[in-house]
């Protein structure tokens, strides 16, 4: 299944390249496998990972990846890169409708799907770190710092607040991985916020 994930994941995103990158012309599939290394060295099983690799699919696109991903990894992958989804329309609602509803999304996320949501932000905020390093106050972008940083907070409030309760309902020991990749999320919050 990992193999035809990536195949798959290969080519729904070949067109594409990781956004503000501090080094130009990188394929988006490095974004998606660092995201699935995550997972799979935080616990996650074949179906999760491959997932991971295909948590953008839908997102970016569009409803016609359901099919690939159904037919290619079967429908308990597609439960979650659906789980893992902030958007499926064209053109994308407003920034800040879109980050509310991913907001809602965590506090609703799955012990699996909660492990690639935290394993995405953790990877993308890196990289923002890494270009605020290279580039200073310039490197935060579009949106503005007090919108991204507004999201990081929230975002990390609700990680936690799922962890939480995902902990009252299981004991399973990919909690732990998860709780010490969420505390992880929250020093890189630290630290972006003093940019």
């Amino acid at each position: 299944m990992f193999i035809e994930a990536v195949q798959l994941a290969s080519q729904l995103h070949s067109s594409q390249q990781k956004k503000r990158s501090i080094v130009p012309n990188i394929p988006y599939m490095a974004h998606l496998l660092e995201v699935a290394g995550i997972v799979q060295a935080n616990g996650g099983d074949e179906t999760t990972v491959a997932a991971a690799l295909l948590h953008d699919a839908i997102e970016d696109q569009g409803i016609e990846a359901r099919d690939s991903i159904r037919e290619t990894c079967g429908p308990e992958v597609l439960q979650i890169v659906e789980a893992c989804t902030e958007s499926e329309t064209f053109p994308k609602p407003p920034w800040k409708v879109r980050k509310q509803t991913y907001l809602d999304l965590v506090e609703r996320a799955s012990l699996r799907t909660l492990l690639i949501i935290v394993a995405d932000k953790l990877q993308n905020s890196r990289a923002l770190l890494r270009r605020l390093k290279l580039e200073g106050s310039r490197g935060w972008g579009k949106p503005s710092r007090e919108e991204k940083l507004w999201y990081f907070h929230n975002l990390l409030a609700a990680m936690r607040r799922r962890l939480v309760s995902l902990q009252q309902e299981t004991n399973h020991p990919t909690l732990v991985s998860l709780s010490l990749l969420v505390e992880e999320y929250s020093e890189v919050v630290t630290a972006l916020s003093h940019y």
